[in-house]
């Protein structure tokens, strides 16, 4: 099941419980129904789906960035980290002083 279908059953289970005179499907049968629908909920184990192809940051990586930033203004944020064969968000935070 889609997550949208869930949504719209337990829309439809939620209104079925608010008229309870007019309820046209056993408690029990309801019951059963929202352990199916919150089992159907769970999430696939996460798995890496491609290599880590960066290199690890360290602080030593770190304040290469930040002079090599200072002695190329005019490179980007994508070309340093190419340059020091990192991801640009890692340059990113290195140069906002989020890490390191």
């Amino acid at each position: 099941m889609r997550i949208p279908d869930i949504q719209q059953r337990l829309r439809e289970l939620g209104d079925a419980l608010l008229q309870p005179l007019l309820l046209p499907i056993p408690g029990e049968a309801i019951g059963k129904e929202l352990y199916h629908l919150a089992n159907s909920l769970s999430r696939r184990k996460a798995v890496r789906k491609a290599p880590v192809t960066s290199v690890p940051m360290t602080p030593e990586l770190a304040e290469r960035i930040r002079e090599c930033a200072r002695l190329h203004p005019d490179w980007t944020y994508e070309r340093i980290a190419q340059h020091h064969g990192v991801n640009t968000a890692r340059v990113s935070e290195v140069l906002a002083g989020k890490r390191w």
